[in-house]
């Protein structure tokens, strides 16, 4: 299975330092896609939609902010039938932002 970059959108929840988010990926078959999960293709074809869906919160400290929340992702093929649905927890730190490079 291949995939596309991510695309989605977040908002605050209400006048919190939560944030709703969800992105999608295009799913493209590979050499090892199943074909009873995703029917009948040919390599690079675009055979599903993956979905991750989250609420993270926003935890500022002395050493930087940080992000982490729960989230759960489903894969569907183009018939809208999910073939895989999966949640964990993910977290990240927010990096420092570098001078810009010069020629």
């Amino acid at each position: 299975m291949d995939s596309s970059d991510s695309f989605g959108s977040w908002r605050r929840l209400h006048d919190s330092d939560q944030f709703a988010v969800t992105f999608k990926r295009l799913l493209f078959a590979g050499a090892n896609t199943p074909t009873a999960l995703y029917g009948p293709f040919i390599p690079g074809q675009h055979v599903g939609l993956e979905t991750v869906q989250a609420v993270l919160t926003v935890h500022a400290s002395a050493d930087g902010d940080t992000l982490a929340g729960p989230f759960t992702v489903r894969f569907a093929n183009l018939g809208g039938q999910v073939v895989f649905a999966g949640s964990g927890t993910i977290s990240a730190k927010r990096i420092k932002i570098e001078p810009l490079a010069t020629r």
